[in-house]
Order: C-alpha cells, then sequence, then structure tokens
C-alpha cells in the first residue's frame, strides 16, 4: 500500500489538474515514479516548483530519485486542499477536520467566530477512521488560513468556486505521509518535518489530565495564553490561585513525562480551552488600612468624631530644675495635646 495512493482514490482519481482547475497535460515518458516507482507520464516539475527544497525526509519523497511522477503522486502534491487542513483520507474519501471555530466577517471587514463552532479535534485523532487509512495535519496551511477557505478549492464533479483559491503559503504534507495500519498506533505526518506517532491511549490519558489542570487554572480567572504555557512549560501561571499552586506538582505528575516530547505541543494546541471564570474585582485599598473603630454602611456616616483621640501626653520635666531659672522653674510634668 502507497500513501499517496490511497489519497488520490480518496480524492476520487481525477485527471491531474492545476489549482484552477486547468488541466495538466503529460509530459513524461513512462519511467518510475520517482516517489512510488510506478509508471510516470508526468515531469516532476509539474507537480513542485522549482523552489521546492525537502527540508529532512527527501528519501522518504524521492526514493527512486528519477525526474518523473505518477499521477497519483503527482495530485498528492498539486492538491491544495491536502495543504489547508488536518485530514484523514482513506480510499472511499477525504474528510477535513477542523481545528479552530469558524469565521465570518462583518461589514468592515473584520472577522468573528461563530460560536459554538469550535469542535473537539482530538476526538477525531483519538477515533481515527478504520484502517488502513493516511492521516495528515497542515500546520502552516492552516495557520495561514486554508481551512477557512476549503470551500474556495477547486475539486472536479463539483460547482466551481466564484473566488476560487488558487495559491497559499504553506507546505507539502501528503508526499511524506505513512500509511497507518493501526488505530491505536499511528503516524500523522505534520507539515515537511514532524513525523508524530499518535498514541491512542496516551493521548487519551494525557486529554484527561489537561483538562483536569485546565479548569482548575480557568476557575482561578487564569487566561488562556497563561495557561497554554503552563501546559508547555509544567510551571504554574503567576496569577493562578495559591490553592492551585500547592497542588501543581500533584496535577502535572502524570503528564510531566511527555512535556519534551515532539508531539506535546501541537497536542496542546488543539486542547479546548474551558470557559473563563472571572474572579471578583477586589478594592485595591482594601487591607491597607487599619480597621476602623466601628462599622460604616455609607461615606457620609464618616465622621471626625468617630475616631478615638489619643490620650494626652505627659512628658516628665527635669527633676532638679536650676533654682535661678526663671518661669516655669518647679514644674514636675508637660501636657503635650496632640489635636
Amino acid at each position: 500500500m502507497i500513501a499517496t495512493h490511497i489519497i488520490y482514490a480518496g480524492l476520487g482519481s481525477p485527471d491531474p489538474h492545476e489549482t484552477t482547475g486547468e488541466p495538466i497535460p503529460r509530459k513524461g515518458k513512462g519511467g518510475p515514479c520517482a516517489h512510488c516507482g510506478d509508471q510516470a507520464w508526468y515531469r516532476l516539475d509539474q507537480a513542485i516548483s522549482s523552489s521546492f527544497t525537502s527540508v529532512k525526509n527527501a528519501s522518504r519523497a524521492w526514493p527512486f530519485g528519477t525526474r518523473e511522477v505518477c499521477a497519483a503522486c503527482l495530485m498528492s502534491c498539486k492538491s491544495l486542499r491536502l495543504r489547508c487542513s488536518l485530514w484523514f483520507a482513506r480510499e472511499n474519501g477525504i474528510w477535513d477536520v477542523p481545528t479552530r471555530p469558524w469565521i465570518v466577517k462583518d461589514a468592515d471587514g473584520k472577522g468573528h467566530a461563530i460560536p459554538g463552532t469550535r469542535v473537539e479535534t482530538l476526538d477525531s485523532l483519538l477515533s481515527p477512521p478504520p484502517a488502513p487509512f493516511v492521516a495528515g495535519w497542515a500546520h502552516m496551511g492552516v495557520s495561514k488560513g486554508g481551512e477557512q477557505n476549503l470551500h474556495r478549492i477547486y475539486s472536479p464533479g463539483r460547482p466551481a468556486p466564484s473566488n476560487p483559491l488558487v495559491k497559499l503559503q504553506s507546505k507539502h504534507v501528503a508526499i511524506y505521509a505513512q500509511v497507518s495500519t493501526s488505530r491505536d498506533r499511528y503516524p500523522l505526518q505534520v507539515d515537511d518535518v514532524h513525523d508524530v506517532l499518535v498514541d491512542v491511549e496516551t493521548w487519551t490519558e494525557a486529554r484527561t489530565d489537561c483538562y483536569r489542570i485546565l479548569g482548575a487554572l480557568r476557575n482561578g480567572g487564569v487566561g488562556s495564553n497563561e495557561c497554554t504555557t503552563s501546559l508547555l512549560t509544567m510551571r504554574p501561571p503567576a496569577s493562578a490561585p495559591i490553592a492551585v499552586v500547592r497542588q501543581w506538582r500533584g496535577l502535572t505528575h502524570a503528564i510531566e513525562p511527555h512535556h519534551r516530547a515532539i508531539w506535546w505541543p501541537l497536542f496542546v494546541e488543539l486542547l479546548r480551552m474551558p470557559a473563563l471564570v472571572k474572579r471578583e474585582k477586589q478594592d485595591p485599598k482594601e487591607g491597607t488600612r487599619n480597621a476602623p473603630t466601628r462599622e460604616r454602611d455609607r461615606p457620609e456616616d464618616h465622621r471626625e468624631d468617630d475616631h478615638e483621640r489619643a490620650a494626652v501626653a505627659r512628658v516628665s520635666a527635669p527633676s532638679d530644675p536650676d533654682p535661678n531659672a526663671g518661669r516655669g522653674a518647679g514644674i514636675k510634668s508637660v501636657q503635650l495635646s496632640l489635636f
């Protein structure tokens, strides 16, 4: 089984075409495909641009080293759909998995997320389709807006979009992807460099532990960015409630072994942030003054008479006054009135 052949079948095995829908002519000589070894009728430069460079997985992309590609491998490179989202491919179809809320633009062109459209992405990763299948995540394409523009991609057999998406800053994914033969542990190809192994049992337990931590933080009024950083660093946020800080080691003990794994940042990114519970605002002056002599309910109840005046201070006079002193000689104490 070859991943690109499964993907091509899932696309519907269309005649090779550009992102605009324009047919791609045959210019190959029928030699072996650079990727899969099958008979190839297209040139390699018809599949990839002249500026294309393999970052890490060149041996996986072009193991046969020729300059020709077959229709399946050609469309695995050319299909913009495979560079826009997180997806699963089987011979009977391709399924795109949303990773963020759906965005709509108002009259001013400003985007707004539609409430309730952010699905639990990890549910799909932890419940993959029956094997064999291929899983890929166009991480860069998603971040550049590809996922929000999937409806603009030309696809044979569907109505042509009025404003087609023909180009996107993204990376190739499908040409590096591998066939998954198990639903319990399977490879997820992220862009062109990350080879992530999804262990369903491990990820399921980690998700439960993370949501326990995020729930405690969000109930304490901690912002989403601080929550994400705390899971990546395994350190409690500076704004976390003292009760959460005291329990931090116990809360993070189970996930501590994972936070340096290559898949951990990607996993944390897909967690659905719980709702924020805002803390009650506290008067900044509260607790900085001495308590008043009695409680007051209104500002107008605060009167000068409510303050207890300090007792009159008595300071001892010199015990042996100068006999030649004038006025005040012989006084044994002096009263100092403070008010």
